[in-house]
């Protein structure tokens, strides 16, 4: 098996364990664990230029 996949899984369960993640973050990393890898990967981005821009708009500064 590919040290890179063993290394996701690992941090991927880590995070799933962990008491400070959110449930939503949990729910996220559950459902996208099934998913293409490159698919899950550009929805993220999506998301994340989402959020940045509403971060940025709320605080009226440039997120990047």
């Amino acid at each position: 098996m590919n040290s890179k996949i063993i290394a996701s899984e690992v941090m991927a369960q880590e995070l799933l364990e962990g008491r400070d993640v959110s449930f939503w973050l949990k729910k996220a990393i559950k459902e996208n664990l099934v998913r293409d890898p490159v698919d899950a990967l550009n929805d993220a981005e999506i998301l994340l230029d989402v959020l940045k821009k509403r971060c940025s708009e709320a605080l009226g500064c440039l997120v990047t």
